[in-house]
């Protein structure tokens, strides 16, 4: 079985950049993490958003898969059962979710942009989180 990444934030610009990158160059499985709202699923949000992106469009459903969760309620907000397959598939987290905006309040920005204890699946299984937020990559036992 060949890679899995667990992608935070691929509804932003770095996120959806990286994911076309991963893409062209590897045979990885995208999981996407997509906070859900409202009005469209996490498939509905990938789909408008990616509209540019013809080669992320294609792979959606295939080789990218939509979840619905968000980085900053316990468990990413998914199932324990969801979580623990998440963390068993996931051989690399990349955290490239970033909340920008200026009217949140220092807690919530801090909660987006650095804090990855729910989103690194490595604490149940080997593999390496890269993070947006920080200058280097470190694998689950915390080496740099």
């Amino acid at each position: 079985m060949g890679n899995v990444v667990v992608l935070s934030g691929a509804t932003g610009f770095l996120g959806s950049a990286i994911a076309e990158e991963l893409m062209r160059t590897t045979d990885a499985r995208i999981l996407a993490l997509v906070r859900p709202k409202a009005s469209r699923t996490p498939y509905q949000r990938l789909e408008s958003l990616w509209f540019e992106r013809p080669l992320l469009r294609e792979a959606l459903g295939t080789r990218i898969q939509s979840v619905a969760a968000d980085i900053e309620r316990d468990l990413l907000a998914i199932s324990p059962d969801h979580y623990a397959k998440l963390a068993k598939d996931a051989t690399i987290v990349i955290h490239a979710a970033a909340e920008v905006g200026v009217t949140q309040s220092a807690e919530r920005l801090w909660n987006a942009n650095e804090l990855t204890s729910d989103l690194s699946p490595c604490q149940l299984s080997p593999c390496q989180l890269f993070h947006q937020g920080l200058s280097a990559a470190k694998d689950s036992s915390g080496a740099r």
